[in-house]
């Protein structure tokens, strides 16, 4: 899975957030961490043709958080959180409220930014 992909759904949820379209800016909140944690995983050797997301967060933690030690054991609740806020957005009503919207963009921001890092060291390894 490229990169763009992760930051073009980032910057859907950022034109949502600002257009108060909530619903929508959390569900591309939480795609972008996904599809950035699946360029992670490749980038670490972790290959699969289709990921389940319970799959992917439980890849995610094992593989790069207790097994490599490529981020931080904080980061490791991150991808069921938003998980969490896009299932509001999707199901529930009402949904999640503007505070936990910004919130996930937010920390779809921050998560994006590690792992640009994590991938950086990746390929630097790999050279």
């Amino acid at each position: 899975m490229a990169m763009a992909r992760a930051e073009n759904s980032l910057q859907a949820a950022r034109s949502c957030l600002a257009q108060r379209c909530l619903d929508s800016a959390a569900s591309r909140a939480y795609f972008a961490m996904f599809q950035v944690a699946v360029c992670a995983l490749e980038a670490h050797g972790v290959h699969r043709p289709e990921w389940s997301h319970r799959a992917l967060h439980a890849a995610f933690a094992d593989v790069l958080i207790r097994r490599r030690t490529v981020l931080p054991a904080l980061l490791a609740g991150a991808l069921p959180s938003a998980m969490e806020i896009r299932h509001a957005a999707d199901d529930r009503q009402p949904g999640p409220s503007q505070r936990q919207v910004q919130r996930a963009v937010m920390t779809a921001e921050q998560f994006l930014r590690a792992m640009r890092e994590v991938l950086q060291h990746g390929q630097d390894s790999a050279v």
